[in-house]
């Protein structure tokens, strides 16, 4: 869900001219702000300032916190109910992230007091005013809003913040994002005295708009509470839920409340790791969901869960009423093409089930006859459908898929040439794999490390010299990482002592928060503590759970990837035991006319300030080529409340291409941002692209 604030900036930037581009380097800003000594009060040029300097990683921090600050404190004096200063790019932070400014803070505390004491302030003004203040002086912002409730009764703004300052004191969200998403939840929030204490006067309120706002916000903070907060996380859900209940009753076809509604149980659905559970989830919120749109998108979720659930009539059910708002809305300019594709994917393992291969043939045809959504030209689409039917022996059926999808997954034919080729030389293309292979460990000698586990003991790879070693790299919300977790304890009990052992690392999680689950469930193998970067990176971790096998003298004889069965586990335990195949050199692919050097390749997709919800979150990146390269490097990043992880971190995620595309599962419901160079013939690297950014939502 995109938060409020962001909509103010997108909506905002979308009323400028048509002419007025926005702002992507530094020579163009200091022309536009050349242009502010003549024309002071324009506000189209003022805020596309404002957004270059609040997004641009390029840009150092110690210049994007004087230039904030001073066309931030001129809007206030002079406009202050500009929309812009409600969103994250027209607010001064006193603490947390790259572009927090103590001194810029208390100036503009100032002004926004002098400002909403002011008694012809307008609505917007006292919105904005409540805006700055509701992270560092909380009694502030509501001191603000009731005053301004006062003076517009009827304003539903107002309410709907209100709510807001409700759920993030409920919360005890310290900071926010630069995306204007709370974060910096302490531990256990819930428990303190203000939490209790805003839960009780909520639990009063009688204003629908109120309770809107604080369902909407809960839901918006759900992902990074549960990061921070696991164990709490179904507490603050059913808090949400009861706002939510109660608002229905008054304004059941809010659309604001709707999105909540949608986004608060389908967060809740996602991190629950009983299918059943999540059926149960997302049919309560399917009952509460008459708009359209949102509807369609939860049917195809729901849809998905009954099936894995083996629910299948209800997956059809789920199925045909999305092809019948699509069908009953076609004039409408809403695009449906992936609720047309995921529908007939449903009915189309769902007629295998019933064992009727034509209709699921005809159904993977349709599938595949879609228009381009924005989700599955960047994504593509889905192919468990093709699978089964692959698997029946129906070959020319995927050929025909295979075919369709070129119309609208973009930038991919030697993919879906390369699949269809496999198909035709009798064989089975692993369509899990969106890109060319990298290179493979098995074989390799394993890299060393030290990592201390929750008792801060150290453990080294040297020490198991001899033994089998089971690395597993999984974290605590991983869903498939919890599952097999029993079956490691029960393996580990049978090898204590004996020639295996298996050892546990969590990536990037805070210590209290593995140390609480483990306790909680009683396992006894060794649980070691890893940051994201350099550890994971060298065993080419990109998903959780990832099994790394190796061998009694120190080589790789197995990675797997996902959740495993028992009798998979012990199979690679004897993989182990019989010792690693030798590594083989793979030959490299050079350009036979090297170059001196090499421009920046041209980022193609996601586009910069993407922002996705969908699941499993399987990143594809693409690019123009580069004349010369021979392979390109691609860095991802994640962002932190403190930053972004490379910089805070002192390290970088990269992984070597072999083409210009290249995809990845991101980790978390957060903001990320990528960018990629050019490997050359002659050994250097070319120029590296600027950042792009991206968000996930769940």
């Amino acid at each position: 869900m995109r938060t409020l604030s962001l909509i103010i900036a997108a909506a905002f930037l979308a009323d400028l001219r048509a002419d007025a581009q926005p702002v992507t380097t530094s020579e163009q800003a200091e022309k536009l702000e050349a242009s502010l000594h003549d024309k002071p009060g324009d506000q189209g040029a003022r805020m596309r300032l404002l957004y270059y300097y609040h997004y641009s990683t390029n840009l150092p921090a110690a210049k994007a916190i004087e230039t904030r600050r001073r066309h931030i404190l001129w809007l206030i004096r002079n406009q202050p109910d500009n929309n812009g200063l409600n969103a994250p790019m027209g607010i001064i932070l006193a603490k947390g992230g790259r572009l927090a400014d103590p001194d810029g803070y208390l100036e503009a505390a100032k002004l926004w007091r002098e400002q909403a004491g002011k008694s012809n302030a307008k609505a917007a003004a006292l919105t904005n005013a409540a805006e700055f203040f509701k992270i560092n002086d909380r009694d502030a912002a509501l001191k603000i809003l009731e005053e301004a409730t006062k003076r517009y009764p009827d304003h539903p703004g107002l309410g709907n913040f209100k709510g807001t300052l409700y759920a993030m004191t409920i919360t005890g969200a310290s900071t926010v994002d630069q995306y204007g998403r709370p974060t910096g939840f302490p531990k256990d929030p819930l428990q303190a005295a203000e939490s209790l204490r805003a839960r009780k006067e909520l639990e009063l309120v009688e204003d629908a708009n109120v309770l809107i706002g604080a369902a909407a916000s809960i839901a918006m903070q759900y992902y990074e509470f549960y990061r921070d907060n696991n164990a709490a996380a179904h507490e603050l859900f059913k808090i949400g839920e009861a706002c939510a209940a109660r608002a229905f009753q008054k304004l059941p076809d809010n659309i604001q409340l709707q999105a909540a509604i949608s986004n608060l149980y389908t967060a809740e659905a996602n991190i629950s790791p009983a299918m059943k559970d999540k059926a149960r989830l997302l049919e309560k919120a399917v009952a509460m969901i008459t708009n359209l749109v949102p509807r369609s998108t939860l049917l195809a979720t729901l849809a998905e869960a009954h099936f894995n659930n083996r629910q299948y009539d209800a997956a059809a059910l789920d199925s045909e009423e999305i092809l019948k708002i699509v069908s009953e809305n076609s004039k409408s300019k809403q695009n449906y093409g992936s609720a047309i594709h995921d529908a007939n994917t449903i009915l189309g393992r769902v007629a295998l089930k019933r064992e009727n291969p034509a209709e699921a043939k005809q159904r993977l045809i349709a599938a595949g006859r879609v228009p381009a959504s924005p989700v599955m030209m960047s994504f593509g689409p889905k192919w468990t459908l093709a699978q089964d039917l692959l698997s029946a022996g129906e070959r020319d059926a995927v050929l025909d898929y295979i075919a369709q999808c070129k119309g609208f997954w973009k930038n991919k034919d030697d993919l879906l040439d390369g699949w269809a080729e496999s198909i035709r030389s009798g064989s089975s293309p692993d369509f899990s794999r969106r890109t060319a292979p990298t290179a493979s460990l098995v074989g390799a000698i394993a890299t060393p490390f030290r990592l201390k586990d929750l008792s801060g003991r150290e453990h080294s790879l040297e020490e198991y010299k001899g033994k089998v070693v089971l690395l597993d790299f999984w974290a605590t919300w991983c869903a498939p990482c919890r599952t097999e977790m029993p079956t490691f304890e029960k393996l580990h009990r049978e090898l204590k002592g004996k020639d295996a052992v298996i050892l546990a690392v969590d990536v990037g999680e805070n210590e209290e928060i593995v140390a609480r689950y483990i306790d909680k469930e009683k396992f006894t193998f060794p649980v070691l503590l890893a940051e994201h970067g350099e550890m994971p990176n060298k065993y080419n971790v990109s998903a959780y759970p990832t099994l790394v096998v190796i061998d009694k003298n120190g080589r790789i004889a197995e990675t797997l990837v996902g959740g495993r069965s028992e009798p998979e586990l012990r199979a690679a335990i004897d993989r182990g035991r019989a010792g690693a195949p030798m590594l083989k050199e793979a030959p490299v692919k050079r350009n036979p006319m090297p170059v001196a050097g090499a421009s920046a390749p041209v980022p193609v997709s996601p586009p910069d300030g993407a922002v996705f919800n969908h699941l499993p979150r399987t990143t594809q990146l693409t690019w123009e080529p580069v004349a010369g390269a021979i392979g390109y490097v691609v860095e991802w990043d994640y962002k932190e409340s403190g930053g972004w992880w490379s910089e805070s971190h002192n390290s970088q995620i990269t992984k070597l291409a072999t083409d210009t595309m290249f995809s990845f599962d991101f980790i978390g419901a957060q903001p990320g941002r990528w960018r990629v160079w050019a490997v050359l013939s002659g050994g250097g690297t070319g120029a590296k692209s600027e950042w792009r950014e991206f968000r996930y939502t769940r």
